[in-house]
């Protein structure tokens, strides 16, 4: 299904004011909307996912992600989210917005904690050979990756996402994909043995096909869902691969 996702960072450090502010503005533009669904999240405190001192971007103040019902464009959204924006406490261009094609592998309801992780095609491999091997091959680690509800592989819209960003007065950069995974508690996940026994074949996979050092992960918490996700989750993708 088509997706729009903004990893917002507050001016002046003002993530709390940001959050007011999108909370606020998101009810009164989403909150009878019954052909998208709204989820707004905010940094995960002492994330061990996130490295501060990677280069690649920073870590956001706040997620937005932004759904059309299944067969709706996610155009017929936009003025909405431009006027949810409007005067928000926003750091613009060091912001990103993209746009991209939700592959939903394990489907679930609602999570309270989700996981995303930016990720850049290595120098030298195509775009269609990237998507290949990510929908094909690597997914196999999101689906046997244990304390998880769902797994997504995001499919992004470079030229889409130049335009929305442009649009909303946000920043642009490259990113290929964007594997998401969704939790019921990030420290079940974190204590889970199984994790860290998928971790290290799953980064040498990756190292097959991916830009490590300009690709980024973090874990955000959901502070405001709105919508009809029943209807949102039947936008459903076939299961390719055996969990």
């Amino acid at each position: 299904m088509a997706k729009a996702l903004l990893f917002l960072i507050a001016e002046d450090n003002r993530a709390a004011a940001l959050e007011r502010h999108l909370t606020r503005a998101l009810k009164d533009q989403f909150g009878d909307d019954e052909q998208h669904t709204v989820l707004l999240m905010r940094a995960v405190a002492d994330d061990f996912f996130h490295d501060p001192a990677s280069a690649a971007y920073p870590r956001p103040d706040v997620v937005l992600e932004l759904a059309s019902a299944p067969g709706r464009p996610l155009a017929g959204s936009l003025p909405g989210l431009e006027a949810a924006l409007d005067d928000a406490p926003l750091a613009g261009q060091r912001s990103l917005a993209l746009v991209m094609l939700e592959r939903q592998v394990i489907p679930c309801p609602p999570q309270p904690v989700h996981y995303h992780y930016l990720m850049l095609k290595a120098d030298g491999f195509s775009q269609a050979d990237y998507l290949d091997y990510y929908c094909n091959f690597h997914a196999r680690f999101g689906l046997n990756t244990p304390a998880i509800a769902g797994y997504s592989q995001n499919i992004v819209d470079l030229p889409g996402s130049e335009d929305l960003a442009a649009r909303l007065g946000l920043g642009y950069r490259e990113v290929t994909s964007i594997s998401e995974l969704k939790m019921p508690s990030l420290q079940a996940f974190a204590a889970d043995p199984g994790v860290l026994a998928i971790a290290e074949p799953a980064a040498l996979d990756e190292a097959r096909f991916v830009n490590r050092a300009k690709s980024v992960m973090f874990n955000s918490a959901v502070i405001l869902r709105l919508g009809n996700f029943e209807v949102i989750g039947e936008a459903v993708f076939p299961q390719h691969f055996p969990a």
